[in-house]
């Protein structure tokens, strides 16, 4: 029982001893703090330069793209600076933006998709015919949707990328002459602004002349043209109620406005500056949707305010005016492959 005791002791003194040395032992040295993270290096001072083939910052979508440098300027404490230049400021017409963009010349590029078909035939897609009498805004996103990886493809082979789109106004008619039928202009003098365009007359029996919109008034004044086929802002830019008193709301194809932007520019961004451009794109697409019924609507009033009559041409003879339109359409897809591509995809889209 003794020897049973004595091991139990020796045991526990054993247990004690060792807990004593643990205990003895020199705590381990706490780990070094961490290096504090390097200050973020500054953002640096950008400043890139935007094509636009409007005349004045006064028209409503300049002004829409004004708020998109003012609020990039803004929200990176002016280091990242948009100059938006109009028409021939820089001695750069627009029918050449899209060499501008892709050579560097602009960062940033206005295309209004009528002046860039000899680069990008597909976008003649946006003058089809049942565009006319339609809701421009709902249609033209409709084909935009139906051709972006056709754009996608055709622009990044430019070296340029779509920031955003977005429809101007419809385009009307003024004239010095009444028309009794839509459907056979009977020789009427028609300004025009491209082969589309000047096709579309011819097909409703019209004659067109081919020609700027700053030429218009003197050319309506001279009898050269009986009346005018544009956007009803541009009739008043131009003061076209002084020369004629009727305005026929066929609601043709407005232009469509692509914003681009150079590729290399933009990666040469940084990333945050990269994610506000991007959300500013889609900012001003919003403000356009929102704009154009406005301006639109405001151009009307004041031109019933300036003496000229709205005339709404009946139904049927807007119909007849986009069935004698319809082969045209035909005949351009078979043109090009692409114009067939681009063809095929919106007629799907549309559920032709």
């Amino acid at each position: 029982m003794k020897k049973r005791t004595l091991l139990i002791a020796m045991g526990l003194l054993l247990i004690v001893s060792l807990i004593a040395t643990a205990c003895a032992q020199p705590a381990p040295a706490p780990a070094p703090a961490p290096a504090p993270a390097p200050a973020p290096a500054p953002l640096p001072e950008v400043h890139w330069t935007w094509g636009c083939s409007e005349a004045t910052h006064d028209e409503w979508n300049v002004a829409i793209c004004d708020v998109l440098t003012d609020n990039v300027r803004q929200r990176t404490d002016g280091k990242f600076d948009i100059t938006l230049y109009v028409s021939g400021e820089v001695g750069i017409q627009r029918e050449a933006f899209p060499k501008a963009l892709s050579t560097r010349a602009f960062d940033m590029g206005w295309h209004s998709h009528g002046h860039i078909t000899g680069i990008y035939p597909h976008m003649g897609i946006f003058s089809m015919p049942f565009l006319v009498g339609s809701d421009v805004i709902a249609d033209g996103k409709k084909i935009e949707a139906a051709i972006h990886d056709i754009t996608a493809r055709e622009f990044g082979k430019q070296g340029i990328s779509q920031g955003t789109f977005f429809a101007m106004t419809p385009v009307q008619l003024i004239s010095k002459k009444t028309i009794a039928d839509m459907s056979d202009l009977d020789g009427l003098k028609v300004r025009a602004w491209d082969d589309t365009t000047s096709n579309i007359i011819k097909a409703i029996k019209g004659e067109p002349v081919i020609m700027s919109v700053t030429e218009t008034y003197v050319s309506m004044q001279r009898g050269v043209v009986d009346s005018v086929l544009t956007g009803v802002p541009a009739m008043l830019t131009q003061s076209l109620t002084e020369q004629a008193k009727s305005l026929y709301l066929i609601n043709l194809a407005p232009s469509f406005v692509f914003v681009a932007y150079n590729n290399e520019s933009f990666k040469d961004l940084p990333k945050e500056y990269q994610d506000i451009l991007l959300d500013e794109f889609e900012l001003l697409d919003e403000r356009a949707v929102e704009a154009q019924p406005i301006a639109d609507k405001g151009s009307l009033d004041k031109m019933t305010a300036a003496g000229v009559e709205l005339v709404e041409p009946p139904a049927d003879q807007m119909e007849r005016v986009r069935a004698q339109v319809k082969p045209l359409w035909e005949a351009w897809a078979a043109e090009k492959p692409l114009q067939k591509e681009a063809y095929d995809s919106v007629m799907a889209a549309f559920g032709y």
